[in-house]
């Protein structure tokens, strides 16, 4: 089993005990929270619906607890198989009762394919047809619409909803390039927690903004995201397991669904992207800063939707629901992360960038962990710790004595 496979597991793992990792259960008790889970039926890795039992959950719950994420990956082997697929004569039957009767659910088209003997329950499984015939009827839209509701987090930190939004184009060099603005909202007190501005929509940039609203104001329970590759990728994901976060991503062009960072870009493109005096000579500099004065003046204006408070003032009021993290931790875990192969004299790159790795990597497959800066560079060691490594110095390594000489003028005389 690959690592990558291990890593998949894990989160699968991990997802099912985020919420009582977070602590956003309302079931009461863990006892009540394992059963709960227990008795949920799972698409594990291959699409195939499972159970798992109350106490394996409850031991990945209390492995993640004492021993961190590492602990939620497989030991030993792990069985998969693959997903059987439907023929057109099926299809189209299915499609038929799909459209002479909306209202029957899959579970009763499976039993009438089989009934009619379209098919064998050896051959195809129920959840094959229950995922054909939800896709079927949400793109031809039979499947009623979502209820929507205004809500609020009670809590601070309970949930941050983050988002992009493009903004000027201004002058670099010969070429004009866009600029990315990166937010985060509290819901609760509609703080501007975190912001920044870029050249790309990327992950590496979103983290950055991730890392410096968690190091100023304590970490989330919940991302509210989007399903854009910044916010949906192996990576977040991640780092959500290992800092106990959970994530939460829309479903795709559901804008609702984190609407009050929307709203706030919009307000703060009518109130100062609509008002700003932009030149040819505005750099990204200049406009961060004049961004930054905005967003203080936000957080700390009276909100129309938190009864005279100030964003500020309403989230600094519940300064109990702040769960700081050491700094010496944010800066060892939030952090982006490759796969490089050592060559043989002990060298990897990372964006073109050389480091130097210890000897006994020399020709393996590592992985490896830095920061935006690389000022921040280590190896993940075979016991999951974390050993720093620094840039390649080829000068001062001409310098250090060797057992050998690399050139042995002696025996050339």
């Amino acid at each position: 089993m690959t690592n990558e496979e291990k890593d998949r597991i894990a989160l699968f793992r991990y997802g099912i005990i985020s919420e009582l990792v977070s602590g956003i259960t309302n079931f009461g008790s863990k006892d009540a929270y394992f059963k709960a889970k227990g008795e949920i039926k799972w698409i594990d890795m291959d699409g195939k619906p499972t159970t798992i039992s109350e106490k394996t959950i409850e031991r990945w719950y209390y492995n993640y607890m004492k021993y961190g994420f590492d602990a939620l990956r497989p030991k030993g082997r792990n069985d998969r198989g693959g997903t059987r697929k439907l023929d057109d004569e099926i299809l189209s039957v299915i499609d038929y009762y799909i459209e002479k009767h909306p209202r029957m659910p899959a579970t009763l088209i499976y039993d009438e394919l089989i009934r009619n003997n379209y098919i064998r329950i050896d051959d195809v499984s129920q959840s094959t047809i229950t995922r054909y015939v939800s896709k079927k009827k949400k793109n031809s839209d039979v499947l009623p619409r979502a209820e929507m509701k205004r809500y609020e987090a009670s809590h601070i930190n309970e949930i941050w909803c983050c988002d992009t939004t493009y903004s000027f184009k201004i002058n670099v060099g010969n070429e004009k390039k866009r600029l990315f603005i990166i937010g985060i909202i509290d819901d609760a007190s509609r703080m501007i927690v975190g912001i920044d501005v870029f050249f790309n929509d990327n992950y590496p940039n979103f983290l950055s903004v991730l890392k410096s609203a968690v190091s100023r104001y304590g970490k989330p329970k919940i991302l509210n995201l989007d399903n854009g590759a910044p916010y949906k990728n192996s990576q977040l994901e991640m780092l959500a397991a290992r800092v106990g976060i959970c994530l939460y991503h829309n479903k795709p062009y559901y804008g609702q669904g984190k609407a009050k960072i929307e709203r706030w870009f919009r307000t703060m493109k009518d109130h100062f992207m609509a008002n700003y005096h932009l030149t040819s000579k505005t750099t990204i500099n200049e406009f961060k800063t004049d961004l930054m004065e905005y967003v203080v003046n936000y957080n700390n204006s009276i909100h129309s939707q938190l009864n005279g408070q100030t964003p500020i003032e309403r989230f600094f009021n519940s300064g109990e629901e702040i769960k700081q993290l050491e700094k010496d931790y944010i800066n060892q875990t939030f952090l982006l992360e490759v796969d490089r192969k050592v060559s043989i004299d002990c060298v990897i790159q990372i964006d073109n960038i050389e480091f130097e790795v210890p000897q006994q990597y020399s020709k393996r497959q590592i992985k490896i962990r830095y920061s935006n800066d690389y000022k921040n560079c280590y190896v993940v060691n075979p016991d999951g710790g974390l050993d720093q490594i620094k840039l390649l110095d080829k000068k001062a390594n001409g310098q250090i004595k060797r057992k050998q000489p690399i050139f042995d003028t002696e025996a050339q005389q």
